[in-house]
């Protein structure tokens, strides 16, 4: 019944009982009616010629630790390193994977330590929310959440995480702990940014040089334009409401339609590396104004 693998050791624990020592604490795997393998923990001593002996099925917390020892080594090797926190009075780490050292340049020992303060290490402009988030999260009890900040490395640079956290065991228990997943989006806020700087750039252009501008919505086919098309048309916005592409095309000169239709077509084709066109259209005051 005892793992082949278990076998010798056993017998060997076995005899140290037989001559008199109690062991404790012992773990092998003994076969199951269905043939499955159970870690059984032993605790064992001689009584005259008897031997007592006790044992306890822990079978599930050693697929835990298996699982929890998997996903380590796993976050270990990649560009995601992990945290397990205590939410007590003290904040302290109780565990950091060893990849941190390639993502921040700290060690796993350094932040471990009593004197190592994490939150020293997030952006003073994220800080306050790095906290709240935290705090809302352990006051609602809610089983996860997400945030990102910027965290510094030893180098004294900046850079960008997602933090994936959950509260770990007993939900109803006073200080539960939090186990976190962080990865690097450096490079994808960067990219926000720069997309966001150009964007308010070309606000500021469009607003000198009172263009006008409609933007189409293809997931919903609606379309967005500014106060100044809309004057264009001779309306504003709120007469002009809440607009489609279809609706749009009603403003056009009949004979401009399926020109319009058939560059949009070949823009989404790919076949064009921009939509350039040029239409008339219906101004409120039954004029033609043409526009590009």
């Amino acid at each position: 019944m005892v793992h082949p693998a278990d076998l010798q050791e056993s017998l060997d624990l076995f005899s140290a009982i037989v001559l008199g020592e109690e062991v404790v604490g012992f773990v092998n795997r003994l076969r199951a009616a269905d043939g499955s393998y159970r870690f059984l923990e032993w605790r064992s001593v001689m009584r005259s010629d008897l031997c007592y002996a006790a044992a306890r099925d822990i079978t599930p917390q050693v697929s835990v630790q298996n699982a929890l020892r998997k996903e380590r080594d796993l976050f270990s090797q990649g560009p995601v390193f992990t945290l397990l926190w205590e939410t007590g009075p003290s904040t302290k780490i109780l565990y950091v994977s060893s990849n941190i050292t390639s993502q921040l340049g700290c060690t796993a020992q350094e932040v471990c330590s009593p004197q190592f303060s994490y939150e020293q290490w997030i952006h003073p402009e994220d800080r306050k929310l790095f906290r709240q988030t935290r705090e809302k999260a352990l006051v609602l009890r809610q089983s996860s959440f997400e945030i990102s900040y910027r965290l510094r490395t030893t180098e004294g640079r900046y850079r960008w995480y997602h933090d994936f956290s959950r509260l770990d065991g007993d939900l109803d228990h006073e200080h539960p702990v939090i186990r976190s997943y962080l990865v690097d989006q450096t490079r994808i806020k960067e990219v926000e940014l720069e997309l966001e700087s150009q964007r308010q750039r070309l606000l500021q252009i469009i607003e000198a040089t009172n263009v006008g501008t409609w933007e189409f919505d293809l997931s919903s086919g609606r379309v967005f334009i500014n106060d100044r098309f809309a004057s264009m048309l001779g309306y504003t916005k709120e007469e002009l409401g809440s607009l489609d592409f279809v609706g749009c095309l009603k403003f056009l000169f009949p004979d401009d339609v399926d020109k319009l239709r058939n560059l949009l077509d070949a823009h989404f084709a790919g076949q064009t590396d921009r939509f350039n066109a040029e239409a008339r259209a219906h101004h409120k005051t039954a004029r033609m104004s043409f526009g590009s």
